[in-house]
C-alpha cells in the first residue's frame, strides 16, 4: 500500500471562512478550494498554509479553530 503524499499549499486565503459577527467556520468558495476537493485523502494529505479571512482575538475560538 502506497503513502499519501504531503501536498502543502499556502494561500492568502484558507479553505474556509470565519464569520467575525458569530465565530462561525464555514467552507470557502472559489477555483483552488473546489480544484482541491476532488483529491482523495488515500492519495494525499492537504496541508493549508493562509489566513482564514478574519482575525481571531479570543483565545478559547483560536484555539478551536486550529483544532479542526
Amino acid at each position: 500500500m502506497r503513502m499519501p503524499s504531503n501536498l502543502i499549499t499556502v494561500s492568502n486565503r484558507l479553505p474556509v471562512t470565519i464569520d467575525p459577527a458569530s465565530g462561525q467556520i464555514s467552507r470557502s468558495s472559489g477555483g483552488l478550494v473546489a480544484a482541491l476537493e476532488g483529491l482523495t485523502g488515500d492519495e494525499y494529505r492537504l496541508h493549508w498554509l493562509g489566513w482564514p479571512g478574519a482575525a481571531i482575538d479570543d483565545p478559547r475560538q483560536r484555539e478551536q479553530f486550529l483544532e479542526r
